[in-house]
């Protein structure tokens, strides 16, 4: 499932098992991280639009060549601007791979030993936040997040965490490319060409030459009155696509609401700001029929999850039943009954 929907933005681990749980029977908490830190069937790392991604692990390679070139050019951008030169970017990148020839560290024991190996003017980078010099090594496809150890991330080669099932070799980036955006469309098409740079945080001279070299298995469709493209494959699957529920609870960051290039067959204009906010996040959304029709959150309270939806216009009372329904999933994941409130609208 996670492979069919190209990754889980992970940035908030919670809101990636929410979203795996809506999509599937009875998933179980710690389901994910299981197949994370024990069976090694999934990878956690630094992938679309620089952020936090889940993907199988076998599509580890094939994501690092299609999008790892655009983001180390961001990265050494970024870096850059603190004076930092891409010598000593790749230098200290290079000794964060050495480090991890042991096993798994936490940041500050990966800190550490870095420090040992290039100085301590590294230390700042290891321990930064948003990645630093370790998104460098994960960008390039040669280390991933591993398992946590006392609540603190930790990072693992790929090439000895993954050695059970060894990864498949690394295509050529254009290849990769084009490959991706074939998953793409299959997940997310119709969409543009544009869409899917924005959605892989790559330059759009990179998404246009993918887009030329699937030609031949694209075909040219109107949406909501916009020029898009699909799969010829897709062609009868699309002209008789419904929603697979009448109602759908997507979570913060949902691989559905950040893969749709075209809004306007998502949500009306007006209410995208509801959804889209500042900062980059993106609201837990529920879907009438495949559209949006409010945002929503979810709190454990005492022995009960309380979710609460705000329509952005019409009163969702009428759906009370069918909310209930998908509201379901995400009750079983946390173990608790649910409680339902709908506010008034939002506009």
């Amino acid at each position: 499932m996670i492979g069919d929907i190209c990754g889980l933005q992970a940035q908030i681990p919670s809101a990636a098992e929410q979203a795996a749980s809506v999509r599937t029977t009875n998933l179980q908490s710690g389901t994910l991280t299981k197949a994370l830190e024990t069976s090694g069937t999934l990878a956690r790392t630094w992938l679309m639009r620089g952020t936090v991604h889940i993907i199988p692990s076998a599509d580890l390679p094939l994501y690092s060549a299609a999008i790892g070139p655009a983001g180390l050019r961001e990265l050494h951008r970024w870096l850059g601007t603190y004076g930092l030169t891409p010598d000593q970017i790749t230098r200290a990148s290079d000794a964060v791979c050495k480090a991890l020839e042991t096993g798994p560290l936490t940041r500050k024991d990966l800190a550490d030993r870095v420090v040992a190996l290039v100085g301590d003017q590294a230390r700042a980078w290891i321990d930064h936040g948003w990645g630093g010099i370790v998104k460098q090594a994960a960008l390039e496809g040669a280390i991933c997040f591993g398992p946590t150890k006392d609540r603190d991330i930790s990072f693992v080669r790929t090439d000895t965490w993954f050695k059970a099932s060894p990864l498949p070799k690394r295509p050529p980036g254009p290849e990769a490319r084009r490959c991706l955006l074939d998953r793409y469309l299959r997940a997310y098409g119709p969409a543009t060409i544009q869409g899917f740079a924005r959605w892989a945080g790559i330059p759009s001279g990179e998404a246009k030459q993918a887009g030329h070299d699937l030609a031949d298995d694209l075909i040219d469709i109107t949406v909501y009155d916009r020029p898009t493209i699909a799969r010829r494959e897709d062609l009868d699957d699309l002209a008789t696509i419904a929603p697979a529920s009448r109602v759908s609870l997507l979570p913060a960051f949902d691989p559905y609401v950040l893969g749709c290039s075209v809004k306007s067959h998502l949500v009306d204009e007006p209410h995208q700001t509801l959804i889209y906010r500042k900062a980059g996040w993106v609201a837990a959304t529920i879907l009438i029929d495949g559209r949006a029709a409010g945002t929503w959150e979810a709190k454990p309270r005492g022995k009960r999850l309380n979710i609460t939806i705000t329509p952005f216009a019409s009163s969702l009372a009428k759906h009370a039943t069918d909310i209930e329904t998908a509201a379901a999933p995400l009750g079983r994941l946390h173990g608790l009954p649910i409680a339902i409130q709908i506010n008034a609208a939002a506009a």
